[in-house]
């Protein structure tokens, strides 16, 4: 087998050289993990002491993305499951981990790529046994057999379940001696298999022993908790030991993120600072408010961006239906995304009821049975189709109250992928008279600004209120500059009304959006580069910002005014009368409350 070809990429860690396309990826490797927040992070997260410019300063650790200081962080060691050039930044407890694993890389993976002759017999041969040579491809993927005449199936690594070894001899020291191991795996149907490999007689017996050692390695390393992920979801507080101070510690020493979901005002107040902590994310669900997308938003949401293959979430909404009534909504796969696109539906009941899926004369279909738990949903085959889809939901014998949750994946791993990413702030809102608490969303194609797009965002509180507000990118009140993809919006404090956890859902929109291409023009002998609106098609995307809290609100009086409008930052001559001797100027209006409300005009000196 061909090894597979290579790109050299440069990410915010360092130089990395990867696989062209991801399907060739060893699964020996990791992602890169996402960096917690510099806003996030104001001490080191090993020795707790509080960052500054001069003595303390802030560094990520690669493997585990969290901060540290320098004395805490200060060991570069190479790193080959990330696919690193050169030897990068890790902290104490990633050092020993990567260190240990490198041994693997180093050893144990050369001595599984040559290989060790083995008896074989499966399942579905147990009445032959047959002799191969096994041994590791050369991208890592697949356990090959070779032999002279019979073939058996490459087993995908990635689909190794167990491995059981098999010892029923000594050498003469005492030690005991592997004679075989038996795997389970699944096949290329998805049906659990087993094989069993026994050590042959002769020349080749010890290095047949070696190879079942490394094997071993090979799927503890596979199976390593260290960079492992929990999510921890409570509508309460702490009642049972163990307390979260005493498995915090050892949490952070494996390098385990996790992340929280708050469920209801009631839900422990320590669980921002435990994802803040393990670099995890938190986020929450108000039980109070009528039609929240946001627990299946949340239970979603921290998967997208870490998945090797990535989510990209397309529409959620909340249907509720009497029986016999006829749900109804859309939504819209645009050119970038089409693979393994799923409408699902979580609620209570499945049971009769009927979710179906039209677009142009194809129509998919899925009837809940009795054996469904709580979830039904319809899968597209293969790359669905650029357009417009209707989503129909009704039941015959109850009613209906859920959330539909619409996703995809990329059509391909080379193409540039249009995203919708909220840009945490502070994770506090210090409530005053005065407050302008900026949001911002980011929307873009690759790297390249979406602009044009309608984008807003959906917040609720603990007491079951929300409210609506817009997000603009027209360098008026929170937004700085006009059509840079980044759509902006302050949170008043007349919109506020309680203390306590804030869903913040972003929705954002495109049917007449455009995609701004930088452009390279030559006129004469000098280059300049320019900028270009590219039309796009029709788009949809949802995400959900981390849990913002509100603390130390007042009840203020809603008359009296106390934020002014924005100042118009985008004033512009655009036309010269000398006829007339006029001068005609343009800007975009602002608000009464920076850019909310209507404006009042004022005579222009």
């Amino acid at each position: 087998m061909a090894a597979p070809e290579k790109k050299l990429v440069r990410s915010k860690s360092g130089l990395r050289m990867v696989t062209v396309d991801d399907e060739e990826t060893s699964p020996f490797l990791l992602m890169e993990p996402p960096w917690v927040p510099d806003n996030e992070c104001d001490c080191c997260q090993s020795c707790r002491g509080k960052f500054d410019f001069l003595r303390r300063r802030k560094h990520h650790c690669r493997r585990c993305g969290r901060c540290f200081c320098d004395n805490c962080c200060k060991t570069k060691v190479a790193l080959p499951r990330m696919c690193f050039i050169d030897p990068v930044r890790h902290c104490a407890t990633c050092t020993d981990t990567t260190k240990k694993e490198n041994e693997f890389f180093d050893k144990h993976v050369k001595t599984l790529a040559n290989g060790g002759q083995f008896m074989l017999s499966g399942k579905d041969q147990s009445d032959i046994e047959s002799q191969f040579l096994c041994k590791l491809s050369s991208d890592h993927r697949f356990l090959n057999f070779e032999a002279e005449s019979d073939k058996y199936e490459s087993i995908k690594v990635s689909n190794l379940e167990s491995l059981q070894i098999m010892a029923n001899s000594r050498d003469d020291e005492g030690n005991t001696l592997a004679t075989g191991l038996a795997l389970k795996y699944k096949n290329s149907n998805d049906v659990m298999t087993m094989v069993k490999m026994v050590v042959t007689t002769g020349a080749n017996k010890k290095q047949a022993q070696i190879w079942i050692a490394a094997m071993q390695k090979e799927l503890l390393t596979l199976n390593n908790v260290t960079g492992s992920v929990i999510y921890l979801a409570t509508d309460g507080e702490e009642n049972e030991p163990p307390y979260t101070e005493e498995v915090l510690p050892k949490l952070t020493e494996k390098g385990i993120v996790v992340h929280t979901l708050a469920i209801g005002s009631s839900a422990d107040e320590k669980l921002n600072n435990i994802s803040k902590i393990t670099g995890g994310s938190s986020y929450f669900y108000s039980s109070e408010t009528v039609d929240s997308t946001s627990l299946i938003d949340a239970l979603i949401e921290p998967f997208t961006e870490s998945s090797k293959d990535k989510i990209i979430r397309i529409k959620t909404v909340h249907a509720d239906i009497s029986t016999h009534q006829v749900f109804e909504t859309n939504f819209v796969i645009d050119d970038t995304i089409g693979r393994d696109t799923i409408v699902q539906l979580t609620t209570h009941v499945v049971r009769d009821v009927n979710l179906t899926i039209k677009h142009s004369e194809m129509t998919f279909t899925k009837i809940g049975t009795a054996g469904d738990n709580s979830v039904i949903y319809v899968k597209i085959p293969g790359i669905a189709q650029i357009g417009n889809y209707d989503v129909f939901l009704s039941s015959t014998t109850h009613d209906i109250s859920g959330t539909l949750s619409i996703f995809s994946k990329p059509v391909s791993s080379k193409q540039a992928v249009l995203q919708v990413n909220v840009l945490n702030t502070e994770p506090e809102i210090q409530y005053s008279a005065s407050l302008l608490f900026p949001l911002y969303a980011a929307v873009y194609k690759g790297s390249m600004p979406v602009t044009n797009a309608t984008v807003m965002a959906v917040i609720e509180n603990e007491i079951g209120d929300s409210f609506n507000t817009v997000l603009k990118d027209n360098a008026i009140g929170a937004d700085v500059s006009l059509n840079d993809g980044i759509y902006s919006c302050y949170i008043l404090p007349n919109e506020l009304n309680a203390n306590g956890r804030l869903s913040i859902k972003v929705i954002a929109e495109g049917y007449s959006a455009k995609v701004v291409v930088e452009v390279t023009r030559s006129p004469g002998t000098k280059f300049t580069d320019d900028f270009e609106e590219h039309s796009i098609s029709p788009f949809m995307r949802v995400a959900l910002a981390r849990e913002i809290t509100v603390k130390n609100y007042t009840l203020l009086d809603k008359n009296i005014d106390l934020i002014p409008p924005s100042p118009i930052l985008t004033l512009q001559l655009t036309n010269i009368s000398n006829e007339d001797n006029t001068y005609t100027i343009t800007w975009y209006a602002v608000g009464d409350d920076l850019d909310k409300g209507n404006g009042k005009l004022s005579p222009i000196i």
